[in-house]
């Protein structure tokens, strides 16, 4: 993986009226001028995370400050008030934050507290590097970059993007993003932009938990968010499974959607095939699997922590819509395969490009 930090300035189209209309970030290019389109009015709406509208006006207002190719820095003042943390707001400190993770049940705490251990592990490593840094200090910091980086899959390019990375999450975003051959990051509408709306991407198509863990935040409503992480696992892989990948893993993960359909049935087929499970074995496996996760969710206590409070809420509402597909394929009589049972009907695929608007979620 080679990582690689844009000092850029922002050019080119302005004009959203056209799907197609771009905000092109050069590394080639040196030019005082950025994209006026982020502070085009005044009652441009406010970023429900770090409010980069504000201080794009006052950037804009102030005339010593350029983005320019190889000499550019974000003033500190700019920074702290706009790089969000989810304790800066309240006054709260980052152990707070860790208590929430802490809390959190099934497969969505095993993520919690194996990104710990490897934050743990970067925040030492900082210190003895740093004498003077504090490890409050250097978690600020790891989480500033963790939260604000992109990774682009294709050429595995992971940036840190001035002012791109202002640009928030979204699960119906009017705008993507892609990495030319050259080097330049590219923002393009996917439609209409009125003046003053938050131009908005996805990061990636996972779940609550996963977007809680990496950037301190849950979303409401439906889409790829409304899903749940699950790993599956059926005894002992056979040898076979190495080769591709699997028999190192404890399990298969798969992700249950928000009508508990499965978002990719591939590894689980595979899965099914290689032991040579029947289907009502396998059904049998998922059902007692689940349950115990379902278990986990229904008994955690979100201590009147809104995000936890939504959190919860959603993971049982999908677990419980998983359980209720595969008990319905069994009370059936099995007229259908499980893995059609599993799957959302065709026209309700929805594609999402995690290689365009994917950050570095671990």
């Amino acid at each position: 993986m080679r990582t690689q930090r844009f000092n850029s300035s922002w050019t080119g189209a302005h004009k959203l009226a056209s799907a197609q209309a771009a905000w092109k970030c050069d590394v080639r290019r040196d030019g005082a001028d950025y994209c006026r389109r982020l502070a085009a009015s005044k009652q441009t709406r406010k970023c429900s995370v770090c409010q980069p509208a504000r201080s794009f006006q006052k950037l804009r207002q102030a005339k010593a400050t350029r983005l320019r190719t190889g000499h550019w820095q974000l003033p500190i003042a700019l920074w702290r008030r706009t790089a969000w943390d989810p304790t800066l707001a309240s006054g709260r400190t980052f152990s707070y934050y860790s208590r929430v993770m802490a809390r959190l049940p099934g497969v969505a705490g095993s993520l919690a507290r194996e990104r710990a251990k490897l934050r743990a592990l970067q925040v030492a490593e900082i210190c003895a590097a740093v004498p003077s840094c504090t490890p409050e200090r250097a978690a600020r910091a790891m989480y500033a970059v963790d939260s604000r980086t992109v990774y682009w899959h294709p050429s595995q390019v992971r940036a840190l993007v001035p002012y791109f990375d202002f640009v928030n999450h979204s699960a119906c975003p009017n705008s993507r993003w892609i990495m030319n051959s050259d080097g330049s990051l590219r923002l393009l509408a996917t439609g209409h932009i009125e003046i003053g709306e938050e131009v908005t991407i996805t990061y990636d198509s996972i779940p609550n938990a996963r977007l809680l863990v990496t950037y301190g935040f849950v979303l409401e409503g439906e889409g790829p968010h409304r899903s749940v992480d699950m790993n599956l696992s059926f005894g002992q892989l056979p040898d076979a499974l190495n080769e591709v990948g699997l028999g190192a893993a404890p399990g298969v993960q798969v992700q249950i959607l928000g009508n508990g359909a499965l978002r990719r049935r591939a590894p689980l087929l595979q899965l099914l095939r290689s032991l040579r499970l029947s289907e009502a074995s396998l059904a049998e496996g998922l059902v007692q699997q689940v349950s115990a996760e379902l278990e986990q969710w229904q008994a955690a206590d979100a201590r009147e922590d809104g995000r936890l409070a939504l959190l919860i809420r959603m993971s049982i509402e999908v677990l419980q819509n998983f359980l209720q597909r595969v008990s319905s394929w069994i009370q059936e009589a099995q007229l259908n395969s499980i893995m059609a049972a599993l799957g959302p009907p065709p026209e309700a695929v929805e594609v999402h490009s995690t290689s365009e608007d994917s950050q570095d979620s671990g």
